[in-house]
Formats: structure tokens, C-alpha cells, sequence
């Protein structure tokens, strides 16, 4: 079933939501948002440079995230 921009739109503004209440570990919603974003691209609605801005730090907060919990 596709998604309408509507109830795309509401995802997006519902991760972004979660992600304000979560600021430390807002890295934890990255898969989510990547697969809005994605959902997004498909349906043809623009993916703003904030978002992929916002993509990109989640991505590096992340990995970062690995690494700061891997035994030394």
C-alpha cells in the first residue's frame, strides 16, 4: 500500500517530534528517518537540505555511538 504525502509528512513530523524529546541518543531514530526520507524520494516530494543535513548527523552520531560502546 503507498503512502499518501499526508501520512508521510505525519511520520516525518513524528520521528523529528521524537527526536526533540530524545536529544542524547536522538541517533537511536536514524533508521526510521532514513526510511521516511526514503518513502519520501519514492512518492516524489522533496527531501530538503536541512533533512539530508539532519540525515547526515544522525548517520555520524550513530557510528559514533558504535564506537563509544565497544569494549577497550
Amino acid at each position: 500500500m503507498t503512502k499518501t504525502t499526508t501520512q508521510i509528512e505525519a511520520e516525518l513530523f513524528a520521528v523529528l517530534e521524537d527526536m526533540k524529546r530524545d536529544l542524547r541518543c536522538r541517533y537511536r531514530y536514524e533508521p526510521r528517518f532514513k526510511s521516511i526520507l526514503t518513502e519520501m524520494r519514492i512518492a516524489g516530494l522533496e527531501v530538503t537540505d536541512r533533512l539530508l543535513d539532519l540525515e547526515l548527523r544522525l548517520t555520524e552520531e550513530a557510528v559514533e555511538a558504535q564506537f563509544d560502546n565497544m569494549p577497550v
